[in-house]
């Protein structure tokens, strides 16, 4: 089958970091169909080889360049989520995070902060980016330094997937659950404060 122009599809990046998932998630929607000989599976190969190392839009690199090497990201998944919902496809990574300071818990974090042109508290998607080294942080506070890593992995966020192998392009968009529309992302924020997430231990049958 085919993907054509509206089709969306949502890329997760699924680590964990002392015995914590975390999992970053990014949604796309098709705006320029593929060629049609190529299948969903075919595309969501190459939606995937497009966001990881070397890609034509790489998330993965910034992504790591955030995460202490306590950090490890298991694979990273793409699947389609309208019109329906498909079989998804994992491309196995097990890199670390590479920024050079260590974490010693799993719960502190960035907040990064994705917005469309519209008002309204369903046009804005904040991810927290952690685990947040422990020397990015001082007195509650993001250093600067630190900031500017996560505002270049939240510039790999809102831009396109161009095309590659599929010819298709991807856009970034919030979709609202409630009607399947959907709003352009197009601005990013990094938040000052760090953020202490409460997360559950996610094991066997997640």
């Amino acid at each position: 089958m085919p993907v054509f122009v509206g089709d969306m599809c949502q890329v997760s990046f699924r680590g964990q970091c002392f015995g914590q998932r975390i999992i970053l998630v990014s949604t796309y929607r098709c705006r320029t169909a593929p060629d049609a000989s190529q299948t969903l599976q075919s595309v969501l190969a190459d939606i995937l080889t497009s966001v990881q190392v070397g890609g034509n839009r790489d998330i993965q690199t910034p992504y790591l360049a955030c995460l202490p090497a306590e950090y490890t990201l298991d694979s990273v998944r793409a699947q389609w989520i309208a019109p329906t919902r498909s079989a998804y496809r994992d491309n196995v990574v097990g890199a670390p995070g590479t920024h050079e300071s260590a974490a010693t818990v799993a719960n502190d974090s960035a907040a990064l902060t994705l917005r469309t042109d519209n008002s309204g508290r369903d046009q804005v998607a904040t991810h927290h980016i952690g685990p947040a080294p422990d020397a990015v942080s001082a007195n509650g506070l993001i250093v600067l330094g630190y900031r500017l890593l996560v505002q270049t992995l939240g510039v790999a966020m809102i831009a396109d997937i161009p095309p590659a192998l599929s010819t298709g392009v991807f856009e970034p968009v919030i979709r609202h659950r409630s009607d399947g529309s959907y709003d352009n992302l197009s601005g990013i924020r990094v938040g000052l404060q760090s953020r202490v997430q409460r997360r559950r231990t996610v094991g066997i049958g997640e």
